[in-house]
């Protein structure tokens, strides 16, 4: 059975498609740390509001803490993403040296050791794919609770402005 098909060329697959991996891990990795400072920005903001000498309603104050706790959870999912997207760059990295080095030496015709590069380039590329998807899903889930904070500020901006009764 020739592992390549034939075709030699089949190899740049091999390459191709991890590096083009790992450039979407370098992104997500940009975007995620952007988001990072914006969840910091936003948590110092919050400490500066509460800290003022001026009195503060009980219930503004309350939801002001609240928030803080929030954007201390949504800088872990963060920074917990940046982590696994990191991983997956590493591991996109070490797939196409693998696949480099599994396709020299299927040239040199040592079939078992093309086989067991084979096997670890597959094995390092779901490894990767997994962080990407760990990573989106720490994303999706620090997006849910941004928008529900931003969700009940609007609610309560909202509510000030309406009469009541």
């Amino acid at each position: 059975m020739d592992l390549l098909g034939g075709n030699p060329f089949i190899v740049l697959t091999f390459i191709a498609a991890p590096a083009v991996l790992t450039n979407a891990c370098a992104v997500m990795s940009l975007t995620t740390s952007n988001r990072i400072a914006r969840a910091v920005d936003r948590g110092r903001a919050l400490v500066a509001e509460l800290s003022k000498p001026e009195p503060m309603p009980v219930a503004k104050r309350q939801f002001r803490l609240r928030e803080i706790e929030v954007a201390q959870r949504r800088a872990v999912h963060l920074i917990e993403a940046m982590a696994s997207f990191q991983f997956a760059c590493g591991g996109f990295a070490m797939t196409t040296v693998l696949a480099l080095l599994g396709a020299a030496l299927g040239f040199l015709g040592i079939r078992a050791v093309n086989i067991g590069a084979l096997a670890l380039v597959l094995l390092c590329q779901s490894l990767a794919v997994g962080g990407i998807v760990r990573g989106s899903t720490l994303l999706i889930r620090e997006s849910r609770m941004a928008y529900s904070v931003l969700r009940q500020e609007a609610d309560q901006m909202l509510d000030s402005f309406l009469p009541h009764g």
